[in-house]
């Protein structure tokens, strides 16, 4: 069986990230970071390259397990390296792991528009940005990106794209994976200036501020779902009334 071009893709990711872990073991920490940005970076053009030859569940599957190696497994060895193995980092690497695997056969995303619990690119984005800005992820912050990974919190998948409904939608998609894949890029060749270290330690506390606040625009659109459903329902049962009340108020010569 021919292997299609966007499993070759996410493969290379996968063996780019096996690089990186290599790198990591040596002590080349700067080095093994760029390359896990390039594993990123090669996971959003399977993307690209999977909508163009059409999606397959294999390639789905595919896609989600090596998801769990380079954003989970990769950077909780890259931060034990890092660290030395202190406990802290040995506990947190222990939950987040297996919570990972768990999460990818317990809680599909498929079709949905957001994910159940803070999404793992996250974690890996939050280590990395942490340890570019020159500091060591601290174990409280790593405590509360793993509660909110744990908890059945809504969080939208990429908000902004839009809608699967709307007409602009493969545009704004477009749009959005080329704004990613600048964004990786930039910490892929770039080196690590005072002012690349300002925007990683930046972009570090932005992580944290999604993970307190992410799912309130989940939140609010549901409630909002509900209020609009609850009020047509209303209206519909007003107007069914209203109708019944004409019908039994008719002279029964005009009926």
């Amino acid at each position: 069986m021919m292997v299609r071009k966007a499993d070759l893709v996410t493969l290379s990711s996968a063996s780019t990230t096996t690089l990186a872990l290599g790198l990591a073991v040596e002590g080349h920490i700067t080095l093994a970071i760029r390359l896990l940005f390039l594993s990123y970076t090669l996971d959003v053009v399977d993307g690209i390259v999977a909508r163009y030859e059409g999606p397959t569940r294999e390639g789905f599957l595919l896609d989600r397990a090596v998801d769990r190696y380079s954003q989970v497994v990769a950077p909780s060895l890259l931060l034990l390296s890092l660290t030395g193995a202190s406990p802290p980092y040995i506990a947190y690497a222990m939950l987040l792991v297996p919570l990972g695997f768990y999460r990818l056969v317990y809680r599909q995303v498929h079709g949905r528009e957001y994910f159940s619990g803070l999404p793992f690119i996250a974690h890996a984005l939050y280590i990395l940005f942490t340890i570019v800005s020159g500091g060591t992820p601290h174990p409280i912050p790593l405590l509360l990106l793993l509660a909110a990974t744990a908890a059945p919190i809504p969080y939208y998948r990429r908000p902004l794209r839009g809608r699967a409904t709307d007409s602009t939608f493969k545009y704004r998609q477009l749009l959005y994976d080329v704004a990613r894949i600048s964004f990786m890029t930039l910490f892929i060749i770039t080196p690590y200036n005072w002012l690349v270290r300002a925007l990683a330690q930046l972009l570090a506390y932005t992580i944290l501020l999604y993970t307190l606040t992410g799912y309130i625009p989940v939140i609010v659109a549901k409630k909002h779902t509900i209020t609009t459903r609850k009020q047509s329902h209303k209206t519909n049962n007003m107007n069914i009334n209203n109708i019944n009340d004409l019908v039994a108020t008719e002279p029964r010569g005009n009926r």
